[in-house]
């Protein structure tokens, strides 16, 4: 299965922040701005990377319990519940803490892109950063025995701290959080999705400030569309089953001419949300020549995933597949492409985001 041309990055349903009304989803908020940076073709500020794990916290009024950012919004207040996801339903969340010190952060990435500070581009490993800016260990330590002692599994640790990933029942979710999950029906695709009837609440002490996995309205899918053979033509590339497609050196001819530079010794690492299938992308590495075949494929498995991609129209595989085969058409010198794989059935970007950023050892980070 050799692929020559892009299809479309898997992405969530249109408006996935319509049903809540969250600080996080204007424009100019800091996981706005980091999922622009983590489309760039390097990314060596790996302080800015974390930044978008650290929401808003809600201010603590005395009240023994708070409501945490993000409330349901007019439009789900406007559509009629069909009912209740089953109680024993299990639901895998990841619950996000709060930087020890957001201010000193961000004066920290404000001097290192400064060039008049003496600190321009000194930047922190993720070691660093935890130890400076991350949550206390204590603060994990808190998080972990309230998940425990809740029924919540802990079912993924993240070394800097930011992300404790859990799951448990439907029944005990809405115990831990103060909600009611309910069904409705998706008002643009073929399917019911479950929502809480508001914000979750948590004592006000709790070093907590999002949970993600309360509702599964925005599904990760690919965005595919059928090619027009009138659109097609004309086909100069050098695709090995003569259809005309770009493959391989193509890529660089066309958008880095006369380039030396290929990514020698250097990885990458690339944010994916479904599986991929080795065989097809060693068939690309073997007909592209040029060394590709030397590059390690490394896959890290997020939030349970096994790795096995899922299938039909919906499956995001073939675009997993092509990111890899893209990074190593245009750098047929890296030592290694690092792909981090969401698990498709959780809807958990944040996951995916704060292992790559927790990584020390891949500096060059891409979305597609």
């Amino acid at each position: 299965m050799l692929k020559s041309s892009r299809v479309g990055k898997p992405r969530l349903s249109p408006r996935p922040f319509e049903l809540y009304s969250r600080p996080e989803a204007q424009p100019g908020h800091p996981q706005q701005i980091i999922m622009k940076w983590l489309s760039h073709r390097r990314l060596k500020n790996v302080l800015g990377t974390v930044i978008v794990l650290n929401f808003l916290h809600a201010g603590v009024s005395g009240a023994a319990l708070r409501r945490l950012p993000g409330t349901p919004s007019q439009i789900l207040a406007q559509m009629t519940p069909t009912g209740r996801p089953p109680a024993t339903n299990e639901l895998r969340l990841a619950l996000v803490l709060p930087l020890r010190d957001r201010d000193g952060l961000e004066a920290w990435v404000a001097q290192i892109a400064d060039p008049a500070s003496p600190h321009y581009r000194q930047y922190l490993d993720p070691s660093e950063l935890t130890a400076r800016f991350g949550p206390t260990v204590q603060d994990y330590a808190t998080m972990e025995n309230f998940a425990r002692s809740n029924s919540l599994a802990i079912v993924g640790r993240h070394a800097n701290r930011l992300v404790l990933e859990v799951s448990g029942p439907v029944s005990a979710v809405e115990r831990t959080f103060h909600v009611t999950l309910r069904t409705y029906r998706h008002p643009t695709e073929a399917r019911d999705f479950f929502a809480p009837d508001t914000a979750p609440a948590v004592d006000s002490a709790l070093p907590l400030v999002h949970v993600e996995g309360l509702s599964d309205y925005s599904r990760p899918h690919p965005r595919r569309a059928p090619r027009v053979a009138q659109r097609s033509a004309p086909k100069n590339g050098s695709s090995p089953d003569g259809n005309g497609y770009f493959f391989g050196n193509d890529f660089r001819t066309a958008y880095a001419p006369g380039t030396p530079l290929t990514g020698a010794g250097q990885s990458v690492g690339l944010f994916e949300w479904d599986g991929s299938y080795s065989n097809a992308v060693a068939a690309y590495a073997k007909a592209a020549g040029g060394g590709r075949t030397n590059i390690a494929i490394k896959y890290v498995l997020i939030s349970g995933f096994s790795g096995k991609p899922t299938a039909g129209i919906n499956s995001g595989e073939p675009e997993v597949d092509m990111d890899i085969e893209m990074a190593m058409a245009m750098a047929p010198g890296l030592k290694n492409i690092v792909v981090f794989e969401g698990n498709p059935a959780v809807n958990s970007p944040i996951a995916i985001l704060n292992t790559m950023a927790a990584s020390n050892t891949v500096k060059n980070l891409s979305c597609s």
